[in-house]
């Protein structure tokens, strides 16, 4: 978002741990949220890069996605039961703790928005 990483050049864990001062585990997990949000895109085998999108192509898929989550909503909303709900909210209360992982907090967003 600050243009501080280059487009379509492939992300290194280890240049971006350096670069950070942190661990390669924070930046795996950072880089694997990033591709779930679809800020990164799939380079070779495993690695990803910074798509080479500019900044309105970023915001028409933004604005997409928003779109596209209220109609799955409206179409979802006559089979949530109360379990759901529950679940849901057991997501909520576990997504505000202090010392979640991207990775969980990745996989609690998806089962909130299952």
């Amino acid at each position: 978002m600050n243009n501080q990483l280059p487009k379509g050049v492939p992300l290194r864990q280890n240049e971006l741990s350096a670069r950070y001062g942190v661990s390669r585990i924070p930046i795996r997990d950072a880089l694997l949220s990033l591709k779930n949000e679809g800020w990164l895109v799939p380079n070779g085998k495993a690695g990803v890069m910074v798509p080479k999108l500019n900044w309105q192509e970023a915001e028409d898929l933004s604005f997409m996605r928003a779109e596209l989550e209220c109609q799955l909503l409206s179409l979802a909303f006559d089979r949530i039961t109360k379990n759901d709900i529950l679940s849901a909210r057991l997501s909520l209360v576990e997504l505000n703790e202090n010392n979640l992982t991207l990775i969980r907090r990745g996989e609690l967003q998806l089962a909130f928005s299952r």
